[in-house]
């Protein structure tokens, strides 16, 4: 009576579970969820001391995990690893805008991003790899598509940088130099604004060039006039 000797102070005369020789537990589970005909529901019993346990089929494995009951009907990642063999297949709806894979180092994160690239092609869904790392550039030309590198296949428009990725861009020696890091952000934030006022479809390279050479006096005169002063200081 152990709520008993608690509630009434009453010290205990026999060892804790974990300081004594005779373990007196013979099973622990949890109850998750319970399948009521067609129903998957939260218990609405808890089951009695003593009640048979059964290990649940495959059917029964995949109402309650909510899956697809056949490989063709959702994207089939695979087979458990271990107890029920059971098909673990996603439903099409689960196919979301976003979906987040995560995991330690060499868990298998990539290898189950191309399981799923593999079944998202076989439903003809469009599938875009931006791969830095060149990790699935075999897969994509075993389903057929086309790899691609950037600025050797194809090029981004300079108008369609940040202000920050274009600065990011520019040679070592310049970043060095504030007053010209100075002279890009601001030859790039006017063509932006030209751009968002509808003035200019686009703008290039040479757009920013043009631009750099009529703001560069500006930003160079002021320069100019901030080192007279400290040296006059």
């Amino acid at each position: 009576m152990p709520n008993v000797r608690d509630t009434l102070g009453i010290e205990r005369n026999y060892p804790l579970e974990e300081d004594s020789t005779t373990i007196y537990r013979l099973v622990e589970a949890d109850l998750i969820e319970e399948i009521a005909g067609e129903e998957i529901r939260a218990p609405q019993t808890l089951p009695r001391s003593g009640t048979e346990v059964f290990v649940a089929d495959p059917t029964e494995i995949v109402k309650a995990l909510g899956l697809a009951n056949n490989e063709s009907a959702g994207l089939f990642i695979g087979k458990t690893a271990s107890g029920t063999n059971t098909s673990i297949v996603l439903k099409r709806e689960t196919i979301q805008r976003h979906m987040f894979i995560c995991g330690t180092t060499g868990s298998g994160k990539s290898y189950a991003m191309g399981v799923i690239a593999e079944e998202l092609s076989k439903h003809k869904l469009p599938i875009v790899f931006i791969d830095t790392q060149d990790e699935y550039s075999v897969l994509v030309k075993k389903l057929g598509g086309q790899v691609v590198e950037p600025g050797k296949d194809f090029k981004i428009r300079i108008s369609s940088l940040t202000e920050s990725e274009l600065l990011d861009l520019l040679p070592e020696a310049m970043k060095k130099s504030s007053l010209q890091c100075d002279i890009v952000a601001k030859a790039f934030d006017e063509l932006q604004a030209d751009l968002k006022r509808g003035d200019l479809p686009k703008f290039n390279l040479d757009d920013l060039l043009e631009k750099i050479k009529e703001v560069a006096p500006e930003l160079t005169a002021k320069e100019g006039d901030v080192q007279r002063v400290t040296e006059q200081q």
